[in-house]
């Protein structure tokens, strides 16, 4: 972009005029008071000339210098070129994409139900990252079919950035209810439950001696026994065997 004579910062409340002895000086304009003060202006590639008010000469001339970065770098996006509504282009959108004919339909219905009646009747320039939360968060919707058709949006916008149409996407940063994920549902509450004790050998009891034994050790060792006396005639007289 070649700058001329109408392209740069002019005071709208001002004017210079020139005495007849030459000399010049500032004096107030006939819009003095009226509007921005500040107008910046630049002349496109196509020769167009498009203008922007500010209130302060800081902000005008920033701008301008952006404008003219941007057409410097390739970025350069005509202001004109957005004033289409979303609807308008969603549909030429829509009609070049390759896709099956259930994908198209279900394309076609999210648009329709759920994007058209906010943006439909919008310009491309006139919808900003605040209106995209503000829809999002009204939508009662299932969250992943919310993050489809946000999906299908912000690559409306991408095609429109490609055509030069808007410099950037308005999805971008969206924060998107989250997705609930079969392992992310609630585990049920856990019920404590007794700990084990480490197993132990159980030893089996030592048997005390039975009755009987005791009583025939005894009369075994009674005192003033015979010592002739088999073991088999003691038992034999003691029990009855």
């Amino acid at each position: 972009m070649r700058r001329n004579r109408r392209a740069g910062v002019e005071d709208r409340w001002r004017k210079t005029v020139t005495e007849p002895d030459g000399t010049k000086r500032t004096v107030p304009s006939a819009r003095d008071g009226i509007g921005l003060r500040w107008l910046a202006r630049y002349v496109d590639q196509d020769g167009r000339e498009n203008t922007k008010a500010f209130a302060r000469k800081t902000d005008a001339q920033r701008w301008l210098d952006e404008v003219t970065a941007a057409v410097v770098t390739g970025q350069y996006v005509d202001p004109k070129a957005g004033q289409i509504t979303f609807r308008d282009y969603a549909e030429r959108w829509r009609k070049k994409q390759v896709q099956r004919p259930s994908s198209r339909v279900h394309v076609e219905t999210m648009l329709r139900r759920h994007a058209y009646p906010t943006f439909g009747g919008r310009h491309l320039t006139a919808i900003l990252p605040s209106d995209i939360q503000t829809w999002i968060k009204g939508l009662e919707l299932a969250p992943a079919t919310v993050g489809v058709l946000h999906g299908i949006v912000s690559t409306i916008f991408k095609s429109a950035i490609r055509d030069r149409r808007v410099a950037s996407n308005p999805c971008d940063g969206t924060k998107l209810p989250k997705v609930q994920r079969p392992h992310d549902a609630q585990a049920p509450p856990h019920t404590p439950t007794r700990p084990r004790l480490p197993h132990r050998r159980r030893t089996r009891p030592q048997r005390r001696p039975r009755r009987r034994t005791q009583q025939a050790t005894t009369l075994l060792t009674r005192p003033g026994m015979p010592r002739r006396r088999s073991l088999a005639a003691a038992l034999s007289s003691e029990y009855g065997i």
